[in-house]
């Protein structure tokens, strides 16, 4: 994710998001949304993941199953 300009509290972000949905067995890129959703009080809120390390994400990963 550095090669597309994320930063490193962001790329840790990223992977706490990604952990928090593979240890429910729902990872899917829609409830990383979720994870990086600006609404406050969102349930699946993640702090530091936002729409543009989510988009970064996207650039640089595949999601298994889509």
């Amino acid at each position: 994710m550095k090669q597309v300009g994320v930063a490193g509290p962001q790329i840790k972000a990223a992977i706490a998001a990604i952990r928090y949905w593979k240890d429910k067995q729902n990872l899917s890129w829609e409830n990383l949304e979720q994870s990086a959703s600006s609404k406050s009080g969102a349930e699946h809120k993640i702090k530091g993941f936002a729409s543009g390390t989510l988009k970064a994400l996207k650039e640089v990963s595949e999601m298994p199953g889509t």
